[in-house]
């Protein structure tokens, strides 16, 4: 994917890995919801298989998107709108600034603490790689993802979503950028 190359290049020789991490640990959060860690590609389409996508309804949003990798995986695979949220500047402004320079105008970055963000409005599926956050991380996004609308998925990596407004679609161990995760699929029921 040209993608990859060209983060690659960015990451490896325009953005220093010391930016990142001073930019990580000014955020005061704690440093357990900053440890970075993305899905492949073939788990997310894995965990996506059987969604019929609808280019004019379906927004996906990846909360914690890190460098952006998956969100640009989905807006070119499927031709949904995409939107990733991180609070490190230097992942947003990056993302973006590859957006513009591939003309890839269906996605979005956003520098928000994924905590405030409010994204039920339009998303319709939300990936989640939460492996690492905190109890009260967790907590404070699965209160928001009650406000999806009925048939949004939700995407979670290593702790499902317990609630009675979720139904498990699908659980499957796939790779991670940290070795192997567990991936849980939700759909909002109610």
């Amino acid at each position: 994917m040209v993608i990859d190359w060209t983060m690659f290049y960015f990451y490896s020789f325009i953005i220093s890995p010391s930016r990142l991490k001073f930019e990580r640990d000014k955020t005061g959060k704690p440093a357990t919801d900053m440890t970075p860690g993305e899905l492949s590609y073939l788990a997310l389409e894995k965990a996506l298989s059987g969604r019929k996508m609808d280019p004019k309804k379906d927004m996906f949003i990846d909360l914690g998107c890190g460098r952006g990798k998956l969100t640009f995986f989905v807006a070119i695979r499927y031709g949904i709108r995409s939107a990733g949220v991180d609070l490190v500047g230097t992942y947003i402004k990056a993302a973006q600034k590859l957006a513009n320079i591939r003309k890839i105008k269906t996605v979005k970055f956003i520098q928000k603490d994924v905590i405030n963000t409010r994204f039920s409005g339009q998303s319709t599926i939300v990936c989640l790689t939460w492996t690492m956050w905190t109890k009260a991380s967790r907590v404070a996004v699965a209160k928001q993802c009650l406000s999806l609308k009925k048939g949004a998925w939700l995407i979670t990596t290593t702790i499902p979503l317990k609630h009675a407004s979720f139904e498990s679609i699908k659980t499957f161990s796939a790779p991670s950028s940290w070795g192997s995760t567990i991936v849980y699929v939700h759909r909002k029921v109610s």
